[in-house]
């Protein structure tokens, strides 16, 4: 049992985010400011890069390269169905997967 966190009285403070020691926080910045579909691939990259590297296919540093790998493609395409979305979803999911075999 956790007890409740209580933050009456407390002082927060916040810095700027480290984007160079976190660099998937820049990437998903970036794919925020682009729209489209650059979301769904960020999205869909990251969860395969994430899978390969809990099975020690890949680094945890080499998970932000794959997704960048993938964010370099086309993602323009409006996602405003859910065929859409599926379809970019799949197509991210392939690329990442071929960049894996990189490593």
């Amino acid at each position: 049992y956790l007890e409740p966190l209580d933050l009456a009285g407390k002082e927060l403070s916040f810095f700027p985010p480290r984007f160079n020691d976190f660099p998937l926080l820049s990437l998903a910045y970036k794919c925020a400011s682009y729209g489209n579909s650059s979301t769904i691939a960020f999205n869909a990259s990251n969860e395969v890069a994430v899978k390969a590297f809990m099975d020690k296919r890949c680094t945890f540093c080499q998970i932000a390269e794959i997704v960048d790998a993938v964010l370099q493609k086309d993602w323009s395409m409006r996602a405003n169905t859910l065929e859409a979305i599926l379809e970019a979803d799949s197509k991210a999911r392939e690329y990442a997967t071929s960049a894996l075999e990189a490593y």
